[in-house]
């Protein structure tokens, strides 16, 4: 019996804790985790199609194979990549270098791509 009362105290005074760290966190915190999700999901998204329909357009022009296998080939390596940036972009103290790096690289994706075709 003391031992369920002891289990109760801790559990109500855990849930106390709780509420007051969630009240103690800024809104600027919510809104750079917010926007980490948005780019991890989204801009990382964004990034690998332009980059795999280069590379998948790249492999077809030089005659390594056809362009239906360079688009498989490109969509299965496309996970591993989503996952590493989704990773980095959590793992990055400063969001603002993941997203220069994200938009001049797509840019630079973006140019390749249009050449190729």
């Amino acid at each position: 019996m003391l031992s369920t009362l002891a289990g109760c105290a801790w559990f109500w005074s855990m849930e106390n804790t709780i509420k007051d760290e969630a009240a103690n966190v800024s809104s600027r915190y919510r809104w750079n985790i917010a926007a980490r999700v948005l780019l991890a999901f989204l801009g990382a998204f964004v990034w690998i199609s332009v980059f795999g329909a280069m590379l998948a357009t790249a492999v077809a022009r030089l005659g390594w194979m056809p362009i239906a296998q360079g688009v498989h080939i490109m969509t299965l390596f496309s996970y591993v990549a989503w996952c590493a940036i989704a990773v980095w972009v959590f793992y990055e103290q400063r969001l603002g270098r993941v997203l220069k790096w994200m938009l001049s690289s797509g840019c630079v994706f973006s140019l390749c791509l249009y050449a190729l075709k």
